[in-house]
C-alpha cells in the first residue's frame, strides 16, 4: 500500500498554480447574487422563482435551503411537489433575521445559500488576501 502511495505521489507534479486554473475554470460560471427573501417563491424542492426568473436547486442547495428554513430534508422530499411548496413558502417568509439571502449559482441552478452575513465572511477574506 504504501509503494502505491509514494509511486502516485512521484508520478503526479501537481503545483497551486495548476490547482488555481482548475478552479478557475471550474467557477468561470458561478456568480452570487443578495437576493431579498420576498423575491423567492419556491415551486417545489427542486425549483425556485427569483426575481421572475426559474431555477433549479442542486441537490446541496436543496439540503442548505431545508436547513435554514428548519424543515427537515427528508421530509420535504416525501411530500408532493405542492406542499413542498406550501411549506417552504410559508417559512421562508417567516425568516425574521434575514430579509436577505447569499444565493450562489452555478450556470442558471441555485448551488448554495447563505445568510447575507456569510456574504460578509467570504467578501472580507478574499480581499484581505487569504
Amino acid at each position: 500500500m504504501n509503494q502505491i502511495i509514494a509511486s502516485s505521489a512521484t508520478t503526479t507534479n501537481t503545483t497551486f498554480g495548476d490547482v488555481h486554473e482548475v478552479v478557475k475554470k471550474m467557477s468561470a460560471s458561478n456568480r452570487d447574487e443578495l437576493v431579498r427573501c420576498d423575491d423567492l417563491h419556491f415551486v417545489n424542492l427542486e425549483n425556485v422563482i427569483i426575481n421572475g426568473e426559474m431555477h433549479p436547486i442542486l441537490p446541496h442547495a436543496q439540503r442548505l435551503i431545508a436547513n435554514r428554513l428548519s424543515i427537515p430534508h427528508q421530509y420535504l422530499q416525501k411530500c408532493p411537489a405542492n406542499l413542498q411548496a406550501k411549506n417552504m413558502n410559508h417559512w421562508v417568509g417567516t425568516l425574521q433575521d434575514e430579509k436577505e439571502l447569499f444565493i450562489r449559482y452555478q450556470d442558471d441552478a441555485v448551488r448554495a445559500v447563505f445568510s447575507k452575513d456569510t456574504n460578509l465572511l467570504i467578501t472580507a477574506t478574499f480581499s484581505i488576501g487569504y
